[in-house]
């Protein structure tokens, strides 16, 4: 029979145990997005993440019926297709003040990015109809310095992420992390096998 010390230190080292394989653990995002998954997969490497790979995810959204003046009914099945790249990248990731500023702001402008981006096909239409009547140019331009300032803000910060995780050198403190707790090194792992 075990003494209660015996008891004492078994939970001791159950709960250092379980303390070190947390620290192995992984957190894993979904980024929604509709179009250009080459710039999240930049942005999102150069702040540490591992691209996992792809998903689509399709919704129903029933049949709509429209009743036509002639008395004609026309049926639409009414399909959503969105579209998720995964990443991970170790919970232990070290914080770092910058580092994790740059990373927000990072996700704004991507966000904004990618939610611009899913109205190409409808501002194409919409430039091809303004440049048909003469009244495109203008428009033109504003839409492009939006989604070049856009495109090029996302690039810029994500290369501002991988200077402070290079001057802060994040990832060999997280593979210190990793190896002194008995797993593999971060930098060593390769993407797409964790899922």
């Amino acid at each position: 029979m075990a003494t209660s010390q015996e008891i004492q230190e078994r939970r001791e080292f159950a709960k250092q145990e379980r303390n070190r394989k947390k620290k192995g653990d992984l957190v894993l995002r979904g980024i929604k997005y509709s179009y250009a998954a080459p710039i999240i997969k930049l942005e999102k490497r150069l702040f540490g993440w591992h691209y996992e790979g792809k998903e689509k995810e399709t919704i129903d959204d029933g049949y709509e019926a429209t009743v036509h003046e002639s008395g004609r009914v026309s049926v639409r099945h009414k399909i959503r297709i969105i579209k998720y790249a995964w990443f991970s990248r170790p919970k232990v990731w070290p914080k770092n003040i910058l580092f994790v500023l740059t990373e927000i702001l990072s996700g704004i402008v991507s966000f904004f990015r990618r939610l611009l981006i899913s109205f190409v096909p409808l501002v194409a239409i919409l430039l091809i109809i303004l440049a048909a009547t003469g009244n495109g140019p203008e428009f033109v331009k504003i839409v492009l310095i939006v989604y070049a300032s856009l495109i090029g803000g996302s690039i810029v910060l994500a290369l501002f992420g991988l200077l402070w995780k290079k001057v802060f050198k994040l990832e060999d403190k997280c593979d210190q992390i990793l190896l002194d707790n008995g797993f593999a090194t971060w930098s060593e792992n390769e993407e797409g096998e964790h899922l």
